[in-house]
């Protein structure tokens, strides 16, 4: 009679356990990080199409967040989540001229961007601008991003800006494939 009650009190805990790993498991990869798959090459070649990222999702502050920033966004009007690099906040005057970024006037260098690619983007492409001119001003209460392979990218040239709330996180890691294995900032 014993063995059946510590067999039965064994189980019980097992399921117990379970259940607790799940539920700390699910806390974790919504409130904490979240895997994300890249779909398409428009961050090419900070993030690659099929590459999967962990994001960090805790204590998202529209505060905290900072030009160039990598970001995840949801894109309520295609029901997907979009990988992006932040620009301009609300308010700025974002110009593209001949390739140079600037913003409230101000030049910018885009050291994140990768130079033999982007040369190599535009010799496949003959194209001789990587970025085609172009100006905008950001409204109240948005944010303008765009994709590192600006050849190859839906962003807020086209789609138009998003606000803080439609931001799920910020920067991640890289985790899969394991040769692609790198810091997203």
């Amino acid at each position: 009679m014993k063995d059946k009650k510590s067999t039965a009190r064994s189980v019980v805990i097992y399921i117990i356990e379970l259940l607790a790993i799940i539920v700390a498991s699910q806390l974790v990869f919504t409130k904490v990080i979240r895997p994300v798959s890249i779909i398409g090459s428009s961050m090419y070649p900070t993030v690659a199409d099929q590459d999967i990222a962990l994001i960090n999702v805790i204590g998202l502050k529209e505060s905290e967040l900072k030009r160039f920033d990598v970001v995840i966004i949801d894109w309520k009007q295609n029901n997907e989540n979009i990988i992006k690099r932040l620009i301009g906040f609300p308010g700025d005057h974002i110009k593209f001229v001949n390739d140079e970024l600037y913003i409230n006037g101000v030049l910018y260098e885009e050291d994140y961007l990768d130079r033999d690619y982007v040369a190599r983007a535009k010799a496949s492409r003959g194209v001789s601008q990587f970025t085609a001119d172009f100006e905008y001003i950001v409204p109240e209460g948005q944010y303008f991003v765009l994709g590192d392979n600006r050849l190859n990218s839906a962003d807020s040239r086209t789609i138009g800006c998003f606000s803080f709330n439609d931001f799920i996180g910020k920067e991640g890691v890289v985790i899969y494939p394991f040769n692609h294995f790198n810091w997203i900032k």
